[in-house]
């Protein structure tokens, strides 16, 4: 919703200001344009990212789960933001390397066997960085969730990710 806004209201102000005089109220607008973007887009990024784990959590999905989410990031917003900011700039940092060495190496004289050898290593690293990710997400569900002084009963966690797990296996004792 908020892209299709920037779509529709950018062509207007690119319009209002390519008629006026002024670089510096460009500047100023476009970096109010920005910084209200970036923050709407961490605010959505950062809910829907929760949403996703009060919908395995909890009995709760679609909007209900998106309602949860929201009460949970009450107060915690400052952290939600600088997950999310940190996932994506390691992300990026990640793909312009896989980029500039994987996939344009050979302008730059990098032999085949090392760009292999790199964008395997950086697919690795891609593939642990979601991992950790989710872990950080879990986490933070549960920092969420105590932080508003709701108890975390095990009993029903166990109950609901039973559900996920297709085959359970007993760990009996070794002799």
């Amino acid at each position: 919703m908020y892209n299709a806004v920037l779509y529709i209201c950018a062509p207007v102000i690119l319009v209002v200001l390519s008629e006026t005089r002024s670089i510096e109220f460009c500047i100023v607008v476009f970096f109010a344009l920005f910084s209200s973007f970036l923050l709407v887009h961490l605010y959505l990024m950062s809910l829907w990212q929760l949403a996703s784990f009060v919908s395995v959590l909890e009995p709760t999905y679609g909007l209900g789960a998106m309602k949860r989410s929201r009460m949970l990031l009450h107060g915690k917003m400052m952290y939600a933001s600088v997950l999310v900011l940190g996932y994506i700039f390691m992300w990026a940092m990640i793909s312009l390397a896989f980029t500039m060495v994987a996939v344009h190496g050979g302008e730059h004289e990098i032999g085949l066997w090392v760009r292999i050898l790199v964008g395997v290593v950086l697919v690795v690293v891609l593939v642990a960085l979601n991992l950790v990710g989710l872990i950080a997400e879990s986490v933070f569900y549960f920092v969420c969730k105590s932080f508003h002084l709701e108890s975390i009963d095990k009993s029903v966690l166990i109950g609901l990710l039973e559900g996920y797990v297709k085959v359970h296996v007993k760990l009996n004792r070794m002799a």
